[in-house]
């Protein structure tokens, strides 16, 4: 019986040089050529909306800077075109603003009442219902008014946006606060001049504003309407915050 010699077997080696180098410790790590992983292109995400009673539906209105809103003051105060607001309205100023307003009401009809009662020789003491009487009318005006106003365009055909109605009515408050200062004056002549060019200030301003946000063929229905609300507004605050009468023992 003879056996056959069998070859031997030879295994052979796939690992490339540079491999065996770096197992060798011949090279090192830092200098390998690390093959970078593929970047996934991301997505195009839908936009979102949130429902009005939410507060991410607000957060939009608040992305403001302070040189926007003393952008807003001057065209107010200077009577300059408002249309620039409407393209990015906020909720910010149209309620510091009303807010602002009427904490000056309480404190400049207390400082004169206060002034009043000292120079007429009597015990002076501080009514609190001006503050309450001040909140009602200004958040009345600033925000329930142009609530009512939205839907009566509506009803009517037109097509106002209540965000910009608010913005509208809540910076047209501001020159009302430089008149609150100024009615501290004890001159009543002064005090009525300055309540009636408030009143002129005013109606000019809202009645442009809404002109331009509107787009109303008929003009002269809409200088009415701005006259009656705004001198009715003057005269709360002509009759109400400043009556007072310095009379001096």
């Amino acid at each position: 019986m003879s056996y056959q010699q069998v070859p031997e077997l030879e295994f052979q080696d796939f690992i490339s040089t540079a491999e065996q180098d770096l197992i060798a410790g011949k090279i090192p790590t830092t200098q390998i050529p690390i093959e970078p992983e593929p970047t996934q292109e991301p997505q195009p995400q839908k936009p979102q909306t949130s429902a009005f009673w939410t507060l991410e539906f607000y957060k939009h209105y608040y992305q403001i800077n302070t040189s926007d809103i003393y952008q807003r003051l001057i065209a107010n105060l200077l009577l300059q075109d408002f249309g620039f607001v409407f393209e990015n309205p906020d909720l910010w100023g149209p309620f510091w603003i009303p807010t602002t307003l009427v904490m000056i009401l309480f404190a400049t009809s207390t400082m004169a009442s206060s002034i009043q009662s000292v120079w007429s020789g009597k015990a002076y003491k501080i009514d609190v219902t001006l503050l309450s009487v001040g909140g009602s009318t200004v958040y009345g005006f600033c925000f329930l008014l142009p609530f009512l106003l939205y839907w009566v365009c509506i009803y009517t055909g037109s097509k106002p946006t209540l965000v910009n109605l608010v913005n509208i009515y809540g910076y047209g408050v501001t020159l009302w606060i430089l008149v609150a200062l100024l009615s501290l004056l004890p001159f009543e002549i002064i005090r009525w001049t300055i309540v009636a060019a408030g009143i002129l200030h005013t109606t000019y301003f809202h009645a442009q504003a809404l002109q331009s946000h509107l787009q109303l063929q008929n003009t002269s229905v809409l200088w009415i309407y701005c006259l009656l609300t705004q001198t009715g507004l003057g005269l709360v605050f002509k009759f109400y915050f400043y009556t007072f009468v310095v009379k001096i023992n």
